[in-house]
């Protein structure tokens, strides 16, 4: 399972996938979070963590659309199966290398509220409260997105 991680992992940032999903991603959060800058009338982050909410259902399916179809494609899904790993530790270990990457994009949007905790008073409760169920949502969107995967031809 951890030899699939990292080769899961190294792969998400040794091809486009993962960095157009990174890109994507903070270039949506990043400009609705300058509007609520630019527009102080409407500063209220709620809104905006309910626009990431979009977001994260847009995007998510670009780190997992082609997690088990890129395997059949090119034939190794047969050297994956024979080898040591059993089946669980196979599409747990992709799906905590996709996971990875969606946490990696989470972290980044922490660091709104915190830029934002110096102009102004923040509810952190709700704050903290909103990123654990996205990421709890996350890991819902890509155990889906695992699962239309492996269950799509190519």
């Amino acid at each position: 399972m951890l030899a699939i991680f990292k080769k899961e992992l190294k792969t998400y940032f040794l091809t486009p996938t993962g960095w157009i999903f990174l890109a994507v991603f903070l270039l949506i959060s990043g400009i609705l979070y300058s509007i609520q800058l630019v527009f102080p009338g409407n500063s209220q982050y709620s809104m905006f963590l309910s626009s990431l909410l979009v977001i994260y259902i847009l995007v998510v399916p670009l780190l997992t659309m082609r997690i088990f179809t890129d395997e059949k494609r090119f034939g190794t899904d047969q050297l994956i199966l024979t080898g040591p790993s059993n089946l669980w530790g196979i599409v747990f270990g992709k799906f905590l290398a996709a996971f990875t990457v969606f946490l990696i994009t989470i972290g980044v949007t922490f660091l709104y509220p915190l830029l934002l905790s110096f102009h102004g008073k923040l509810d952190w409760p709700m704050i903290f409260g909103t990123y654990i169920g996205f990421i709890l949502l996350g890991a819902s969107f890509i155990a889906i997105g695992v699962f239309v995967s492996q269950s799509s031809e190519g």
